[in-house]
């Protein structure tokens, strides 16, 4: 295991069955600490507002489009990844481009998470 330091992270809304195994590898992994949210909109701003994560990641993102500049105006260091129902992910940050995360399973989907989060703005995959 790693030794980084234990990564933050907010949920929104539900795991769609393209995210379920992520879901349940990154709740259940020691180097993440998830807080899960049920709602979007205020409920999510207000969450993020008090816990401070590194991240926040967006279950069925396309519902959420818009909260994305909300939590950037408060929170300019945070990571957004956003999953689709699709099963496509994308990693955001305030850099010129949100980038595609592949692959997409839950082992290097979460290794991006962490590497995003210590080097925003890099490619958002490890070396």
């Amino acid at each position: 295991m790693s030794t980084a330091r234990q990564l933050r992270i907010i949920t929104s809304g539900r795991a769609e069955p393209p995210w379920h195994s992520f879901n349940t590898s990154i709740t259940d992994h020691p180097e993440f600490f998830i807080t899960e949210v049920a709602g979007g909109g205020l409920e999510l701003l207000l969450a993020v507002r008090i816990e401070k994560p590194a991240a926040v990641i967006l279950h069925g993102a396309t519902e959420q489009s818009g909260i994305s500049s909300h939590l950037f105006s408060e929170n300019p260091d945070l990571t957004i990844l956003k999953l689709y129902g699709s099963g496509k992910a994308y990693i955001e940050q305030r850099c010129p481009e949100q980038r595609q995360v592949v692959p997409t399973d839950p082992a290097s989907l979460r290794e991006t998470l962490r590497v995003a989060v210590e080097d925003p703005c890099s490619q958002g995959r490890p070396a």
